[in-house]
């Protein structure tokens, strides 16, 4: 089975049942995520990224399931963990650059899904502005929606 096939299946096993953002399948999120790559590598590492924060599926299991070390690295590097200062986290995603190239279009899903909303609330207004926060700390230029 091609790799990607394999991750895509995690991916969806994982978030089977979850709700995202506007009450899309969990689901779409990684997939739209993993669109932007272009490489192999960044498509299996962006559909991956958010399995192991979610706590059904550890590195270690991904690497006994068959997914390259490089890519279980950058999976470990975008999982926050539940006691990491954010600041520290995303410290955490500098040190590897697949890390940042799929965090940088984490962001921008997230503030395009936020942004698709209706009606802004004050929290949702607060997570936009640490959006755009990560973003400017990872790359250093400011996010603007496209």
């Amino acid at each position: 089975m091609d790799k990607l096939d394999q991750a895509v299946k995690i991916a969806a096993k994982i978030h089977t049942g979850f709700k995202g953002r506007n009450r899309e399948p969990a689901i779409l999120h990684p997939i739209r995520v993993m669109m932007k790559m272009n490489t192999h590598t960044g498509k299996i590492v962006a559909v991956l990224h958010d399995v192991v924060e979610s706590g059904k599926i550890t590195v270690e299991e991904l690497l006994k399931k068959g997914v390259s070390k490089k890519v279980c690295r950058a999976v470990d590097l975008l999982s926050r963990n539940k006691w990491e200062k954010y600041d520290h986290y995303l410290k955490r995603v500098q040190t590897n650059s697949l890390a940042v190239k799929v965090k940088l279009e984490d962001l921008e899903d997230n503030l395009q899904q936020r942004m698709n909303q209706k009606k802004l609330s004050k929290a949702d207004r607060m997570k936009i502005k640490k959006i755009k926060r990560a973003y400017k700390l990872l790359c250093g230029k400011k996010l603007r929606l496209k």
